[in-house]
């Protein structure tokens, strides 16, 4: 990475600019995006029974499993969800939201405000099997407890 600024509009997104961003990881609420990292992290929040956790942040990229300064972080719409799969939908499209809301800051200021992790957290991977049935039944209940 160069110290060359370009800009969004040269054909290059991310160009040489000194901010790095991470694709996109749920985290949870409260506005505390270090509880859970990695892969499937809001279904992880699901599976712990806490409806805190489902929330997308976006991170710089540094070392380790989304380690870097916080970004951006955007609750998760479970209204607008019917499975988890749907979830994982809407978590995507929040993620990506927030990485374009990040690259047009880096465009017009040069840089994203961000803020330092307050610890680290535990990192989760794929969820599946039982663990997988567990989670669709939180969901399940966290569906029909806001009916």
């Amino acid at each position: 990475w160069g110290r060359r600024r370009r800009h969004l509009r040269d054909g290059d997104p991310l160009g040489d600019h000194d901010e790095r961003i991470a694709g996109s990881s749920p985290e949870p609420a409260r506005r505390s995006p270090e509880r859970y990292r990695g892969l499937d992290s809001q279904l992880w929040s699901l599976y712990h029974g806490d409806e805190s956790g489902l929330v997308t942040a976006t991170h710089l990229l540094e070392e380790g499993v989304d380690a870097g300064d916080i970004v951006a972080v955007q609750s998760l719409d479970v209204a607008g969800a019917e499975s988890i799969e749907q979830l994982r939908s809407i978590n995507t499209e929040a993620a990506t939201g927030l990485v374009l809301h990040a690259l047009v800051g880096i465009d017009r200021f040069g840089h994203v405000p961000r803020r330092r992790q307050r610890n680290a957290g535990r990192y989760y991977s794929l969820l599946r099997g039982q663990l997988l049935t567990r989670c669709r039944n939180s969901f399940r209940r966290l569906r029909e407890a806001r009916q």
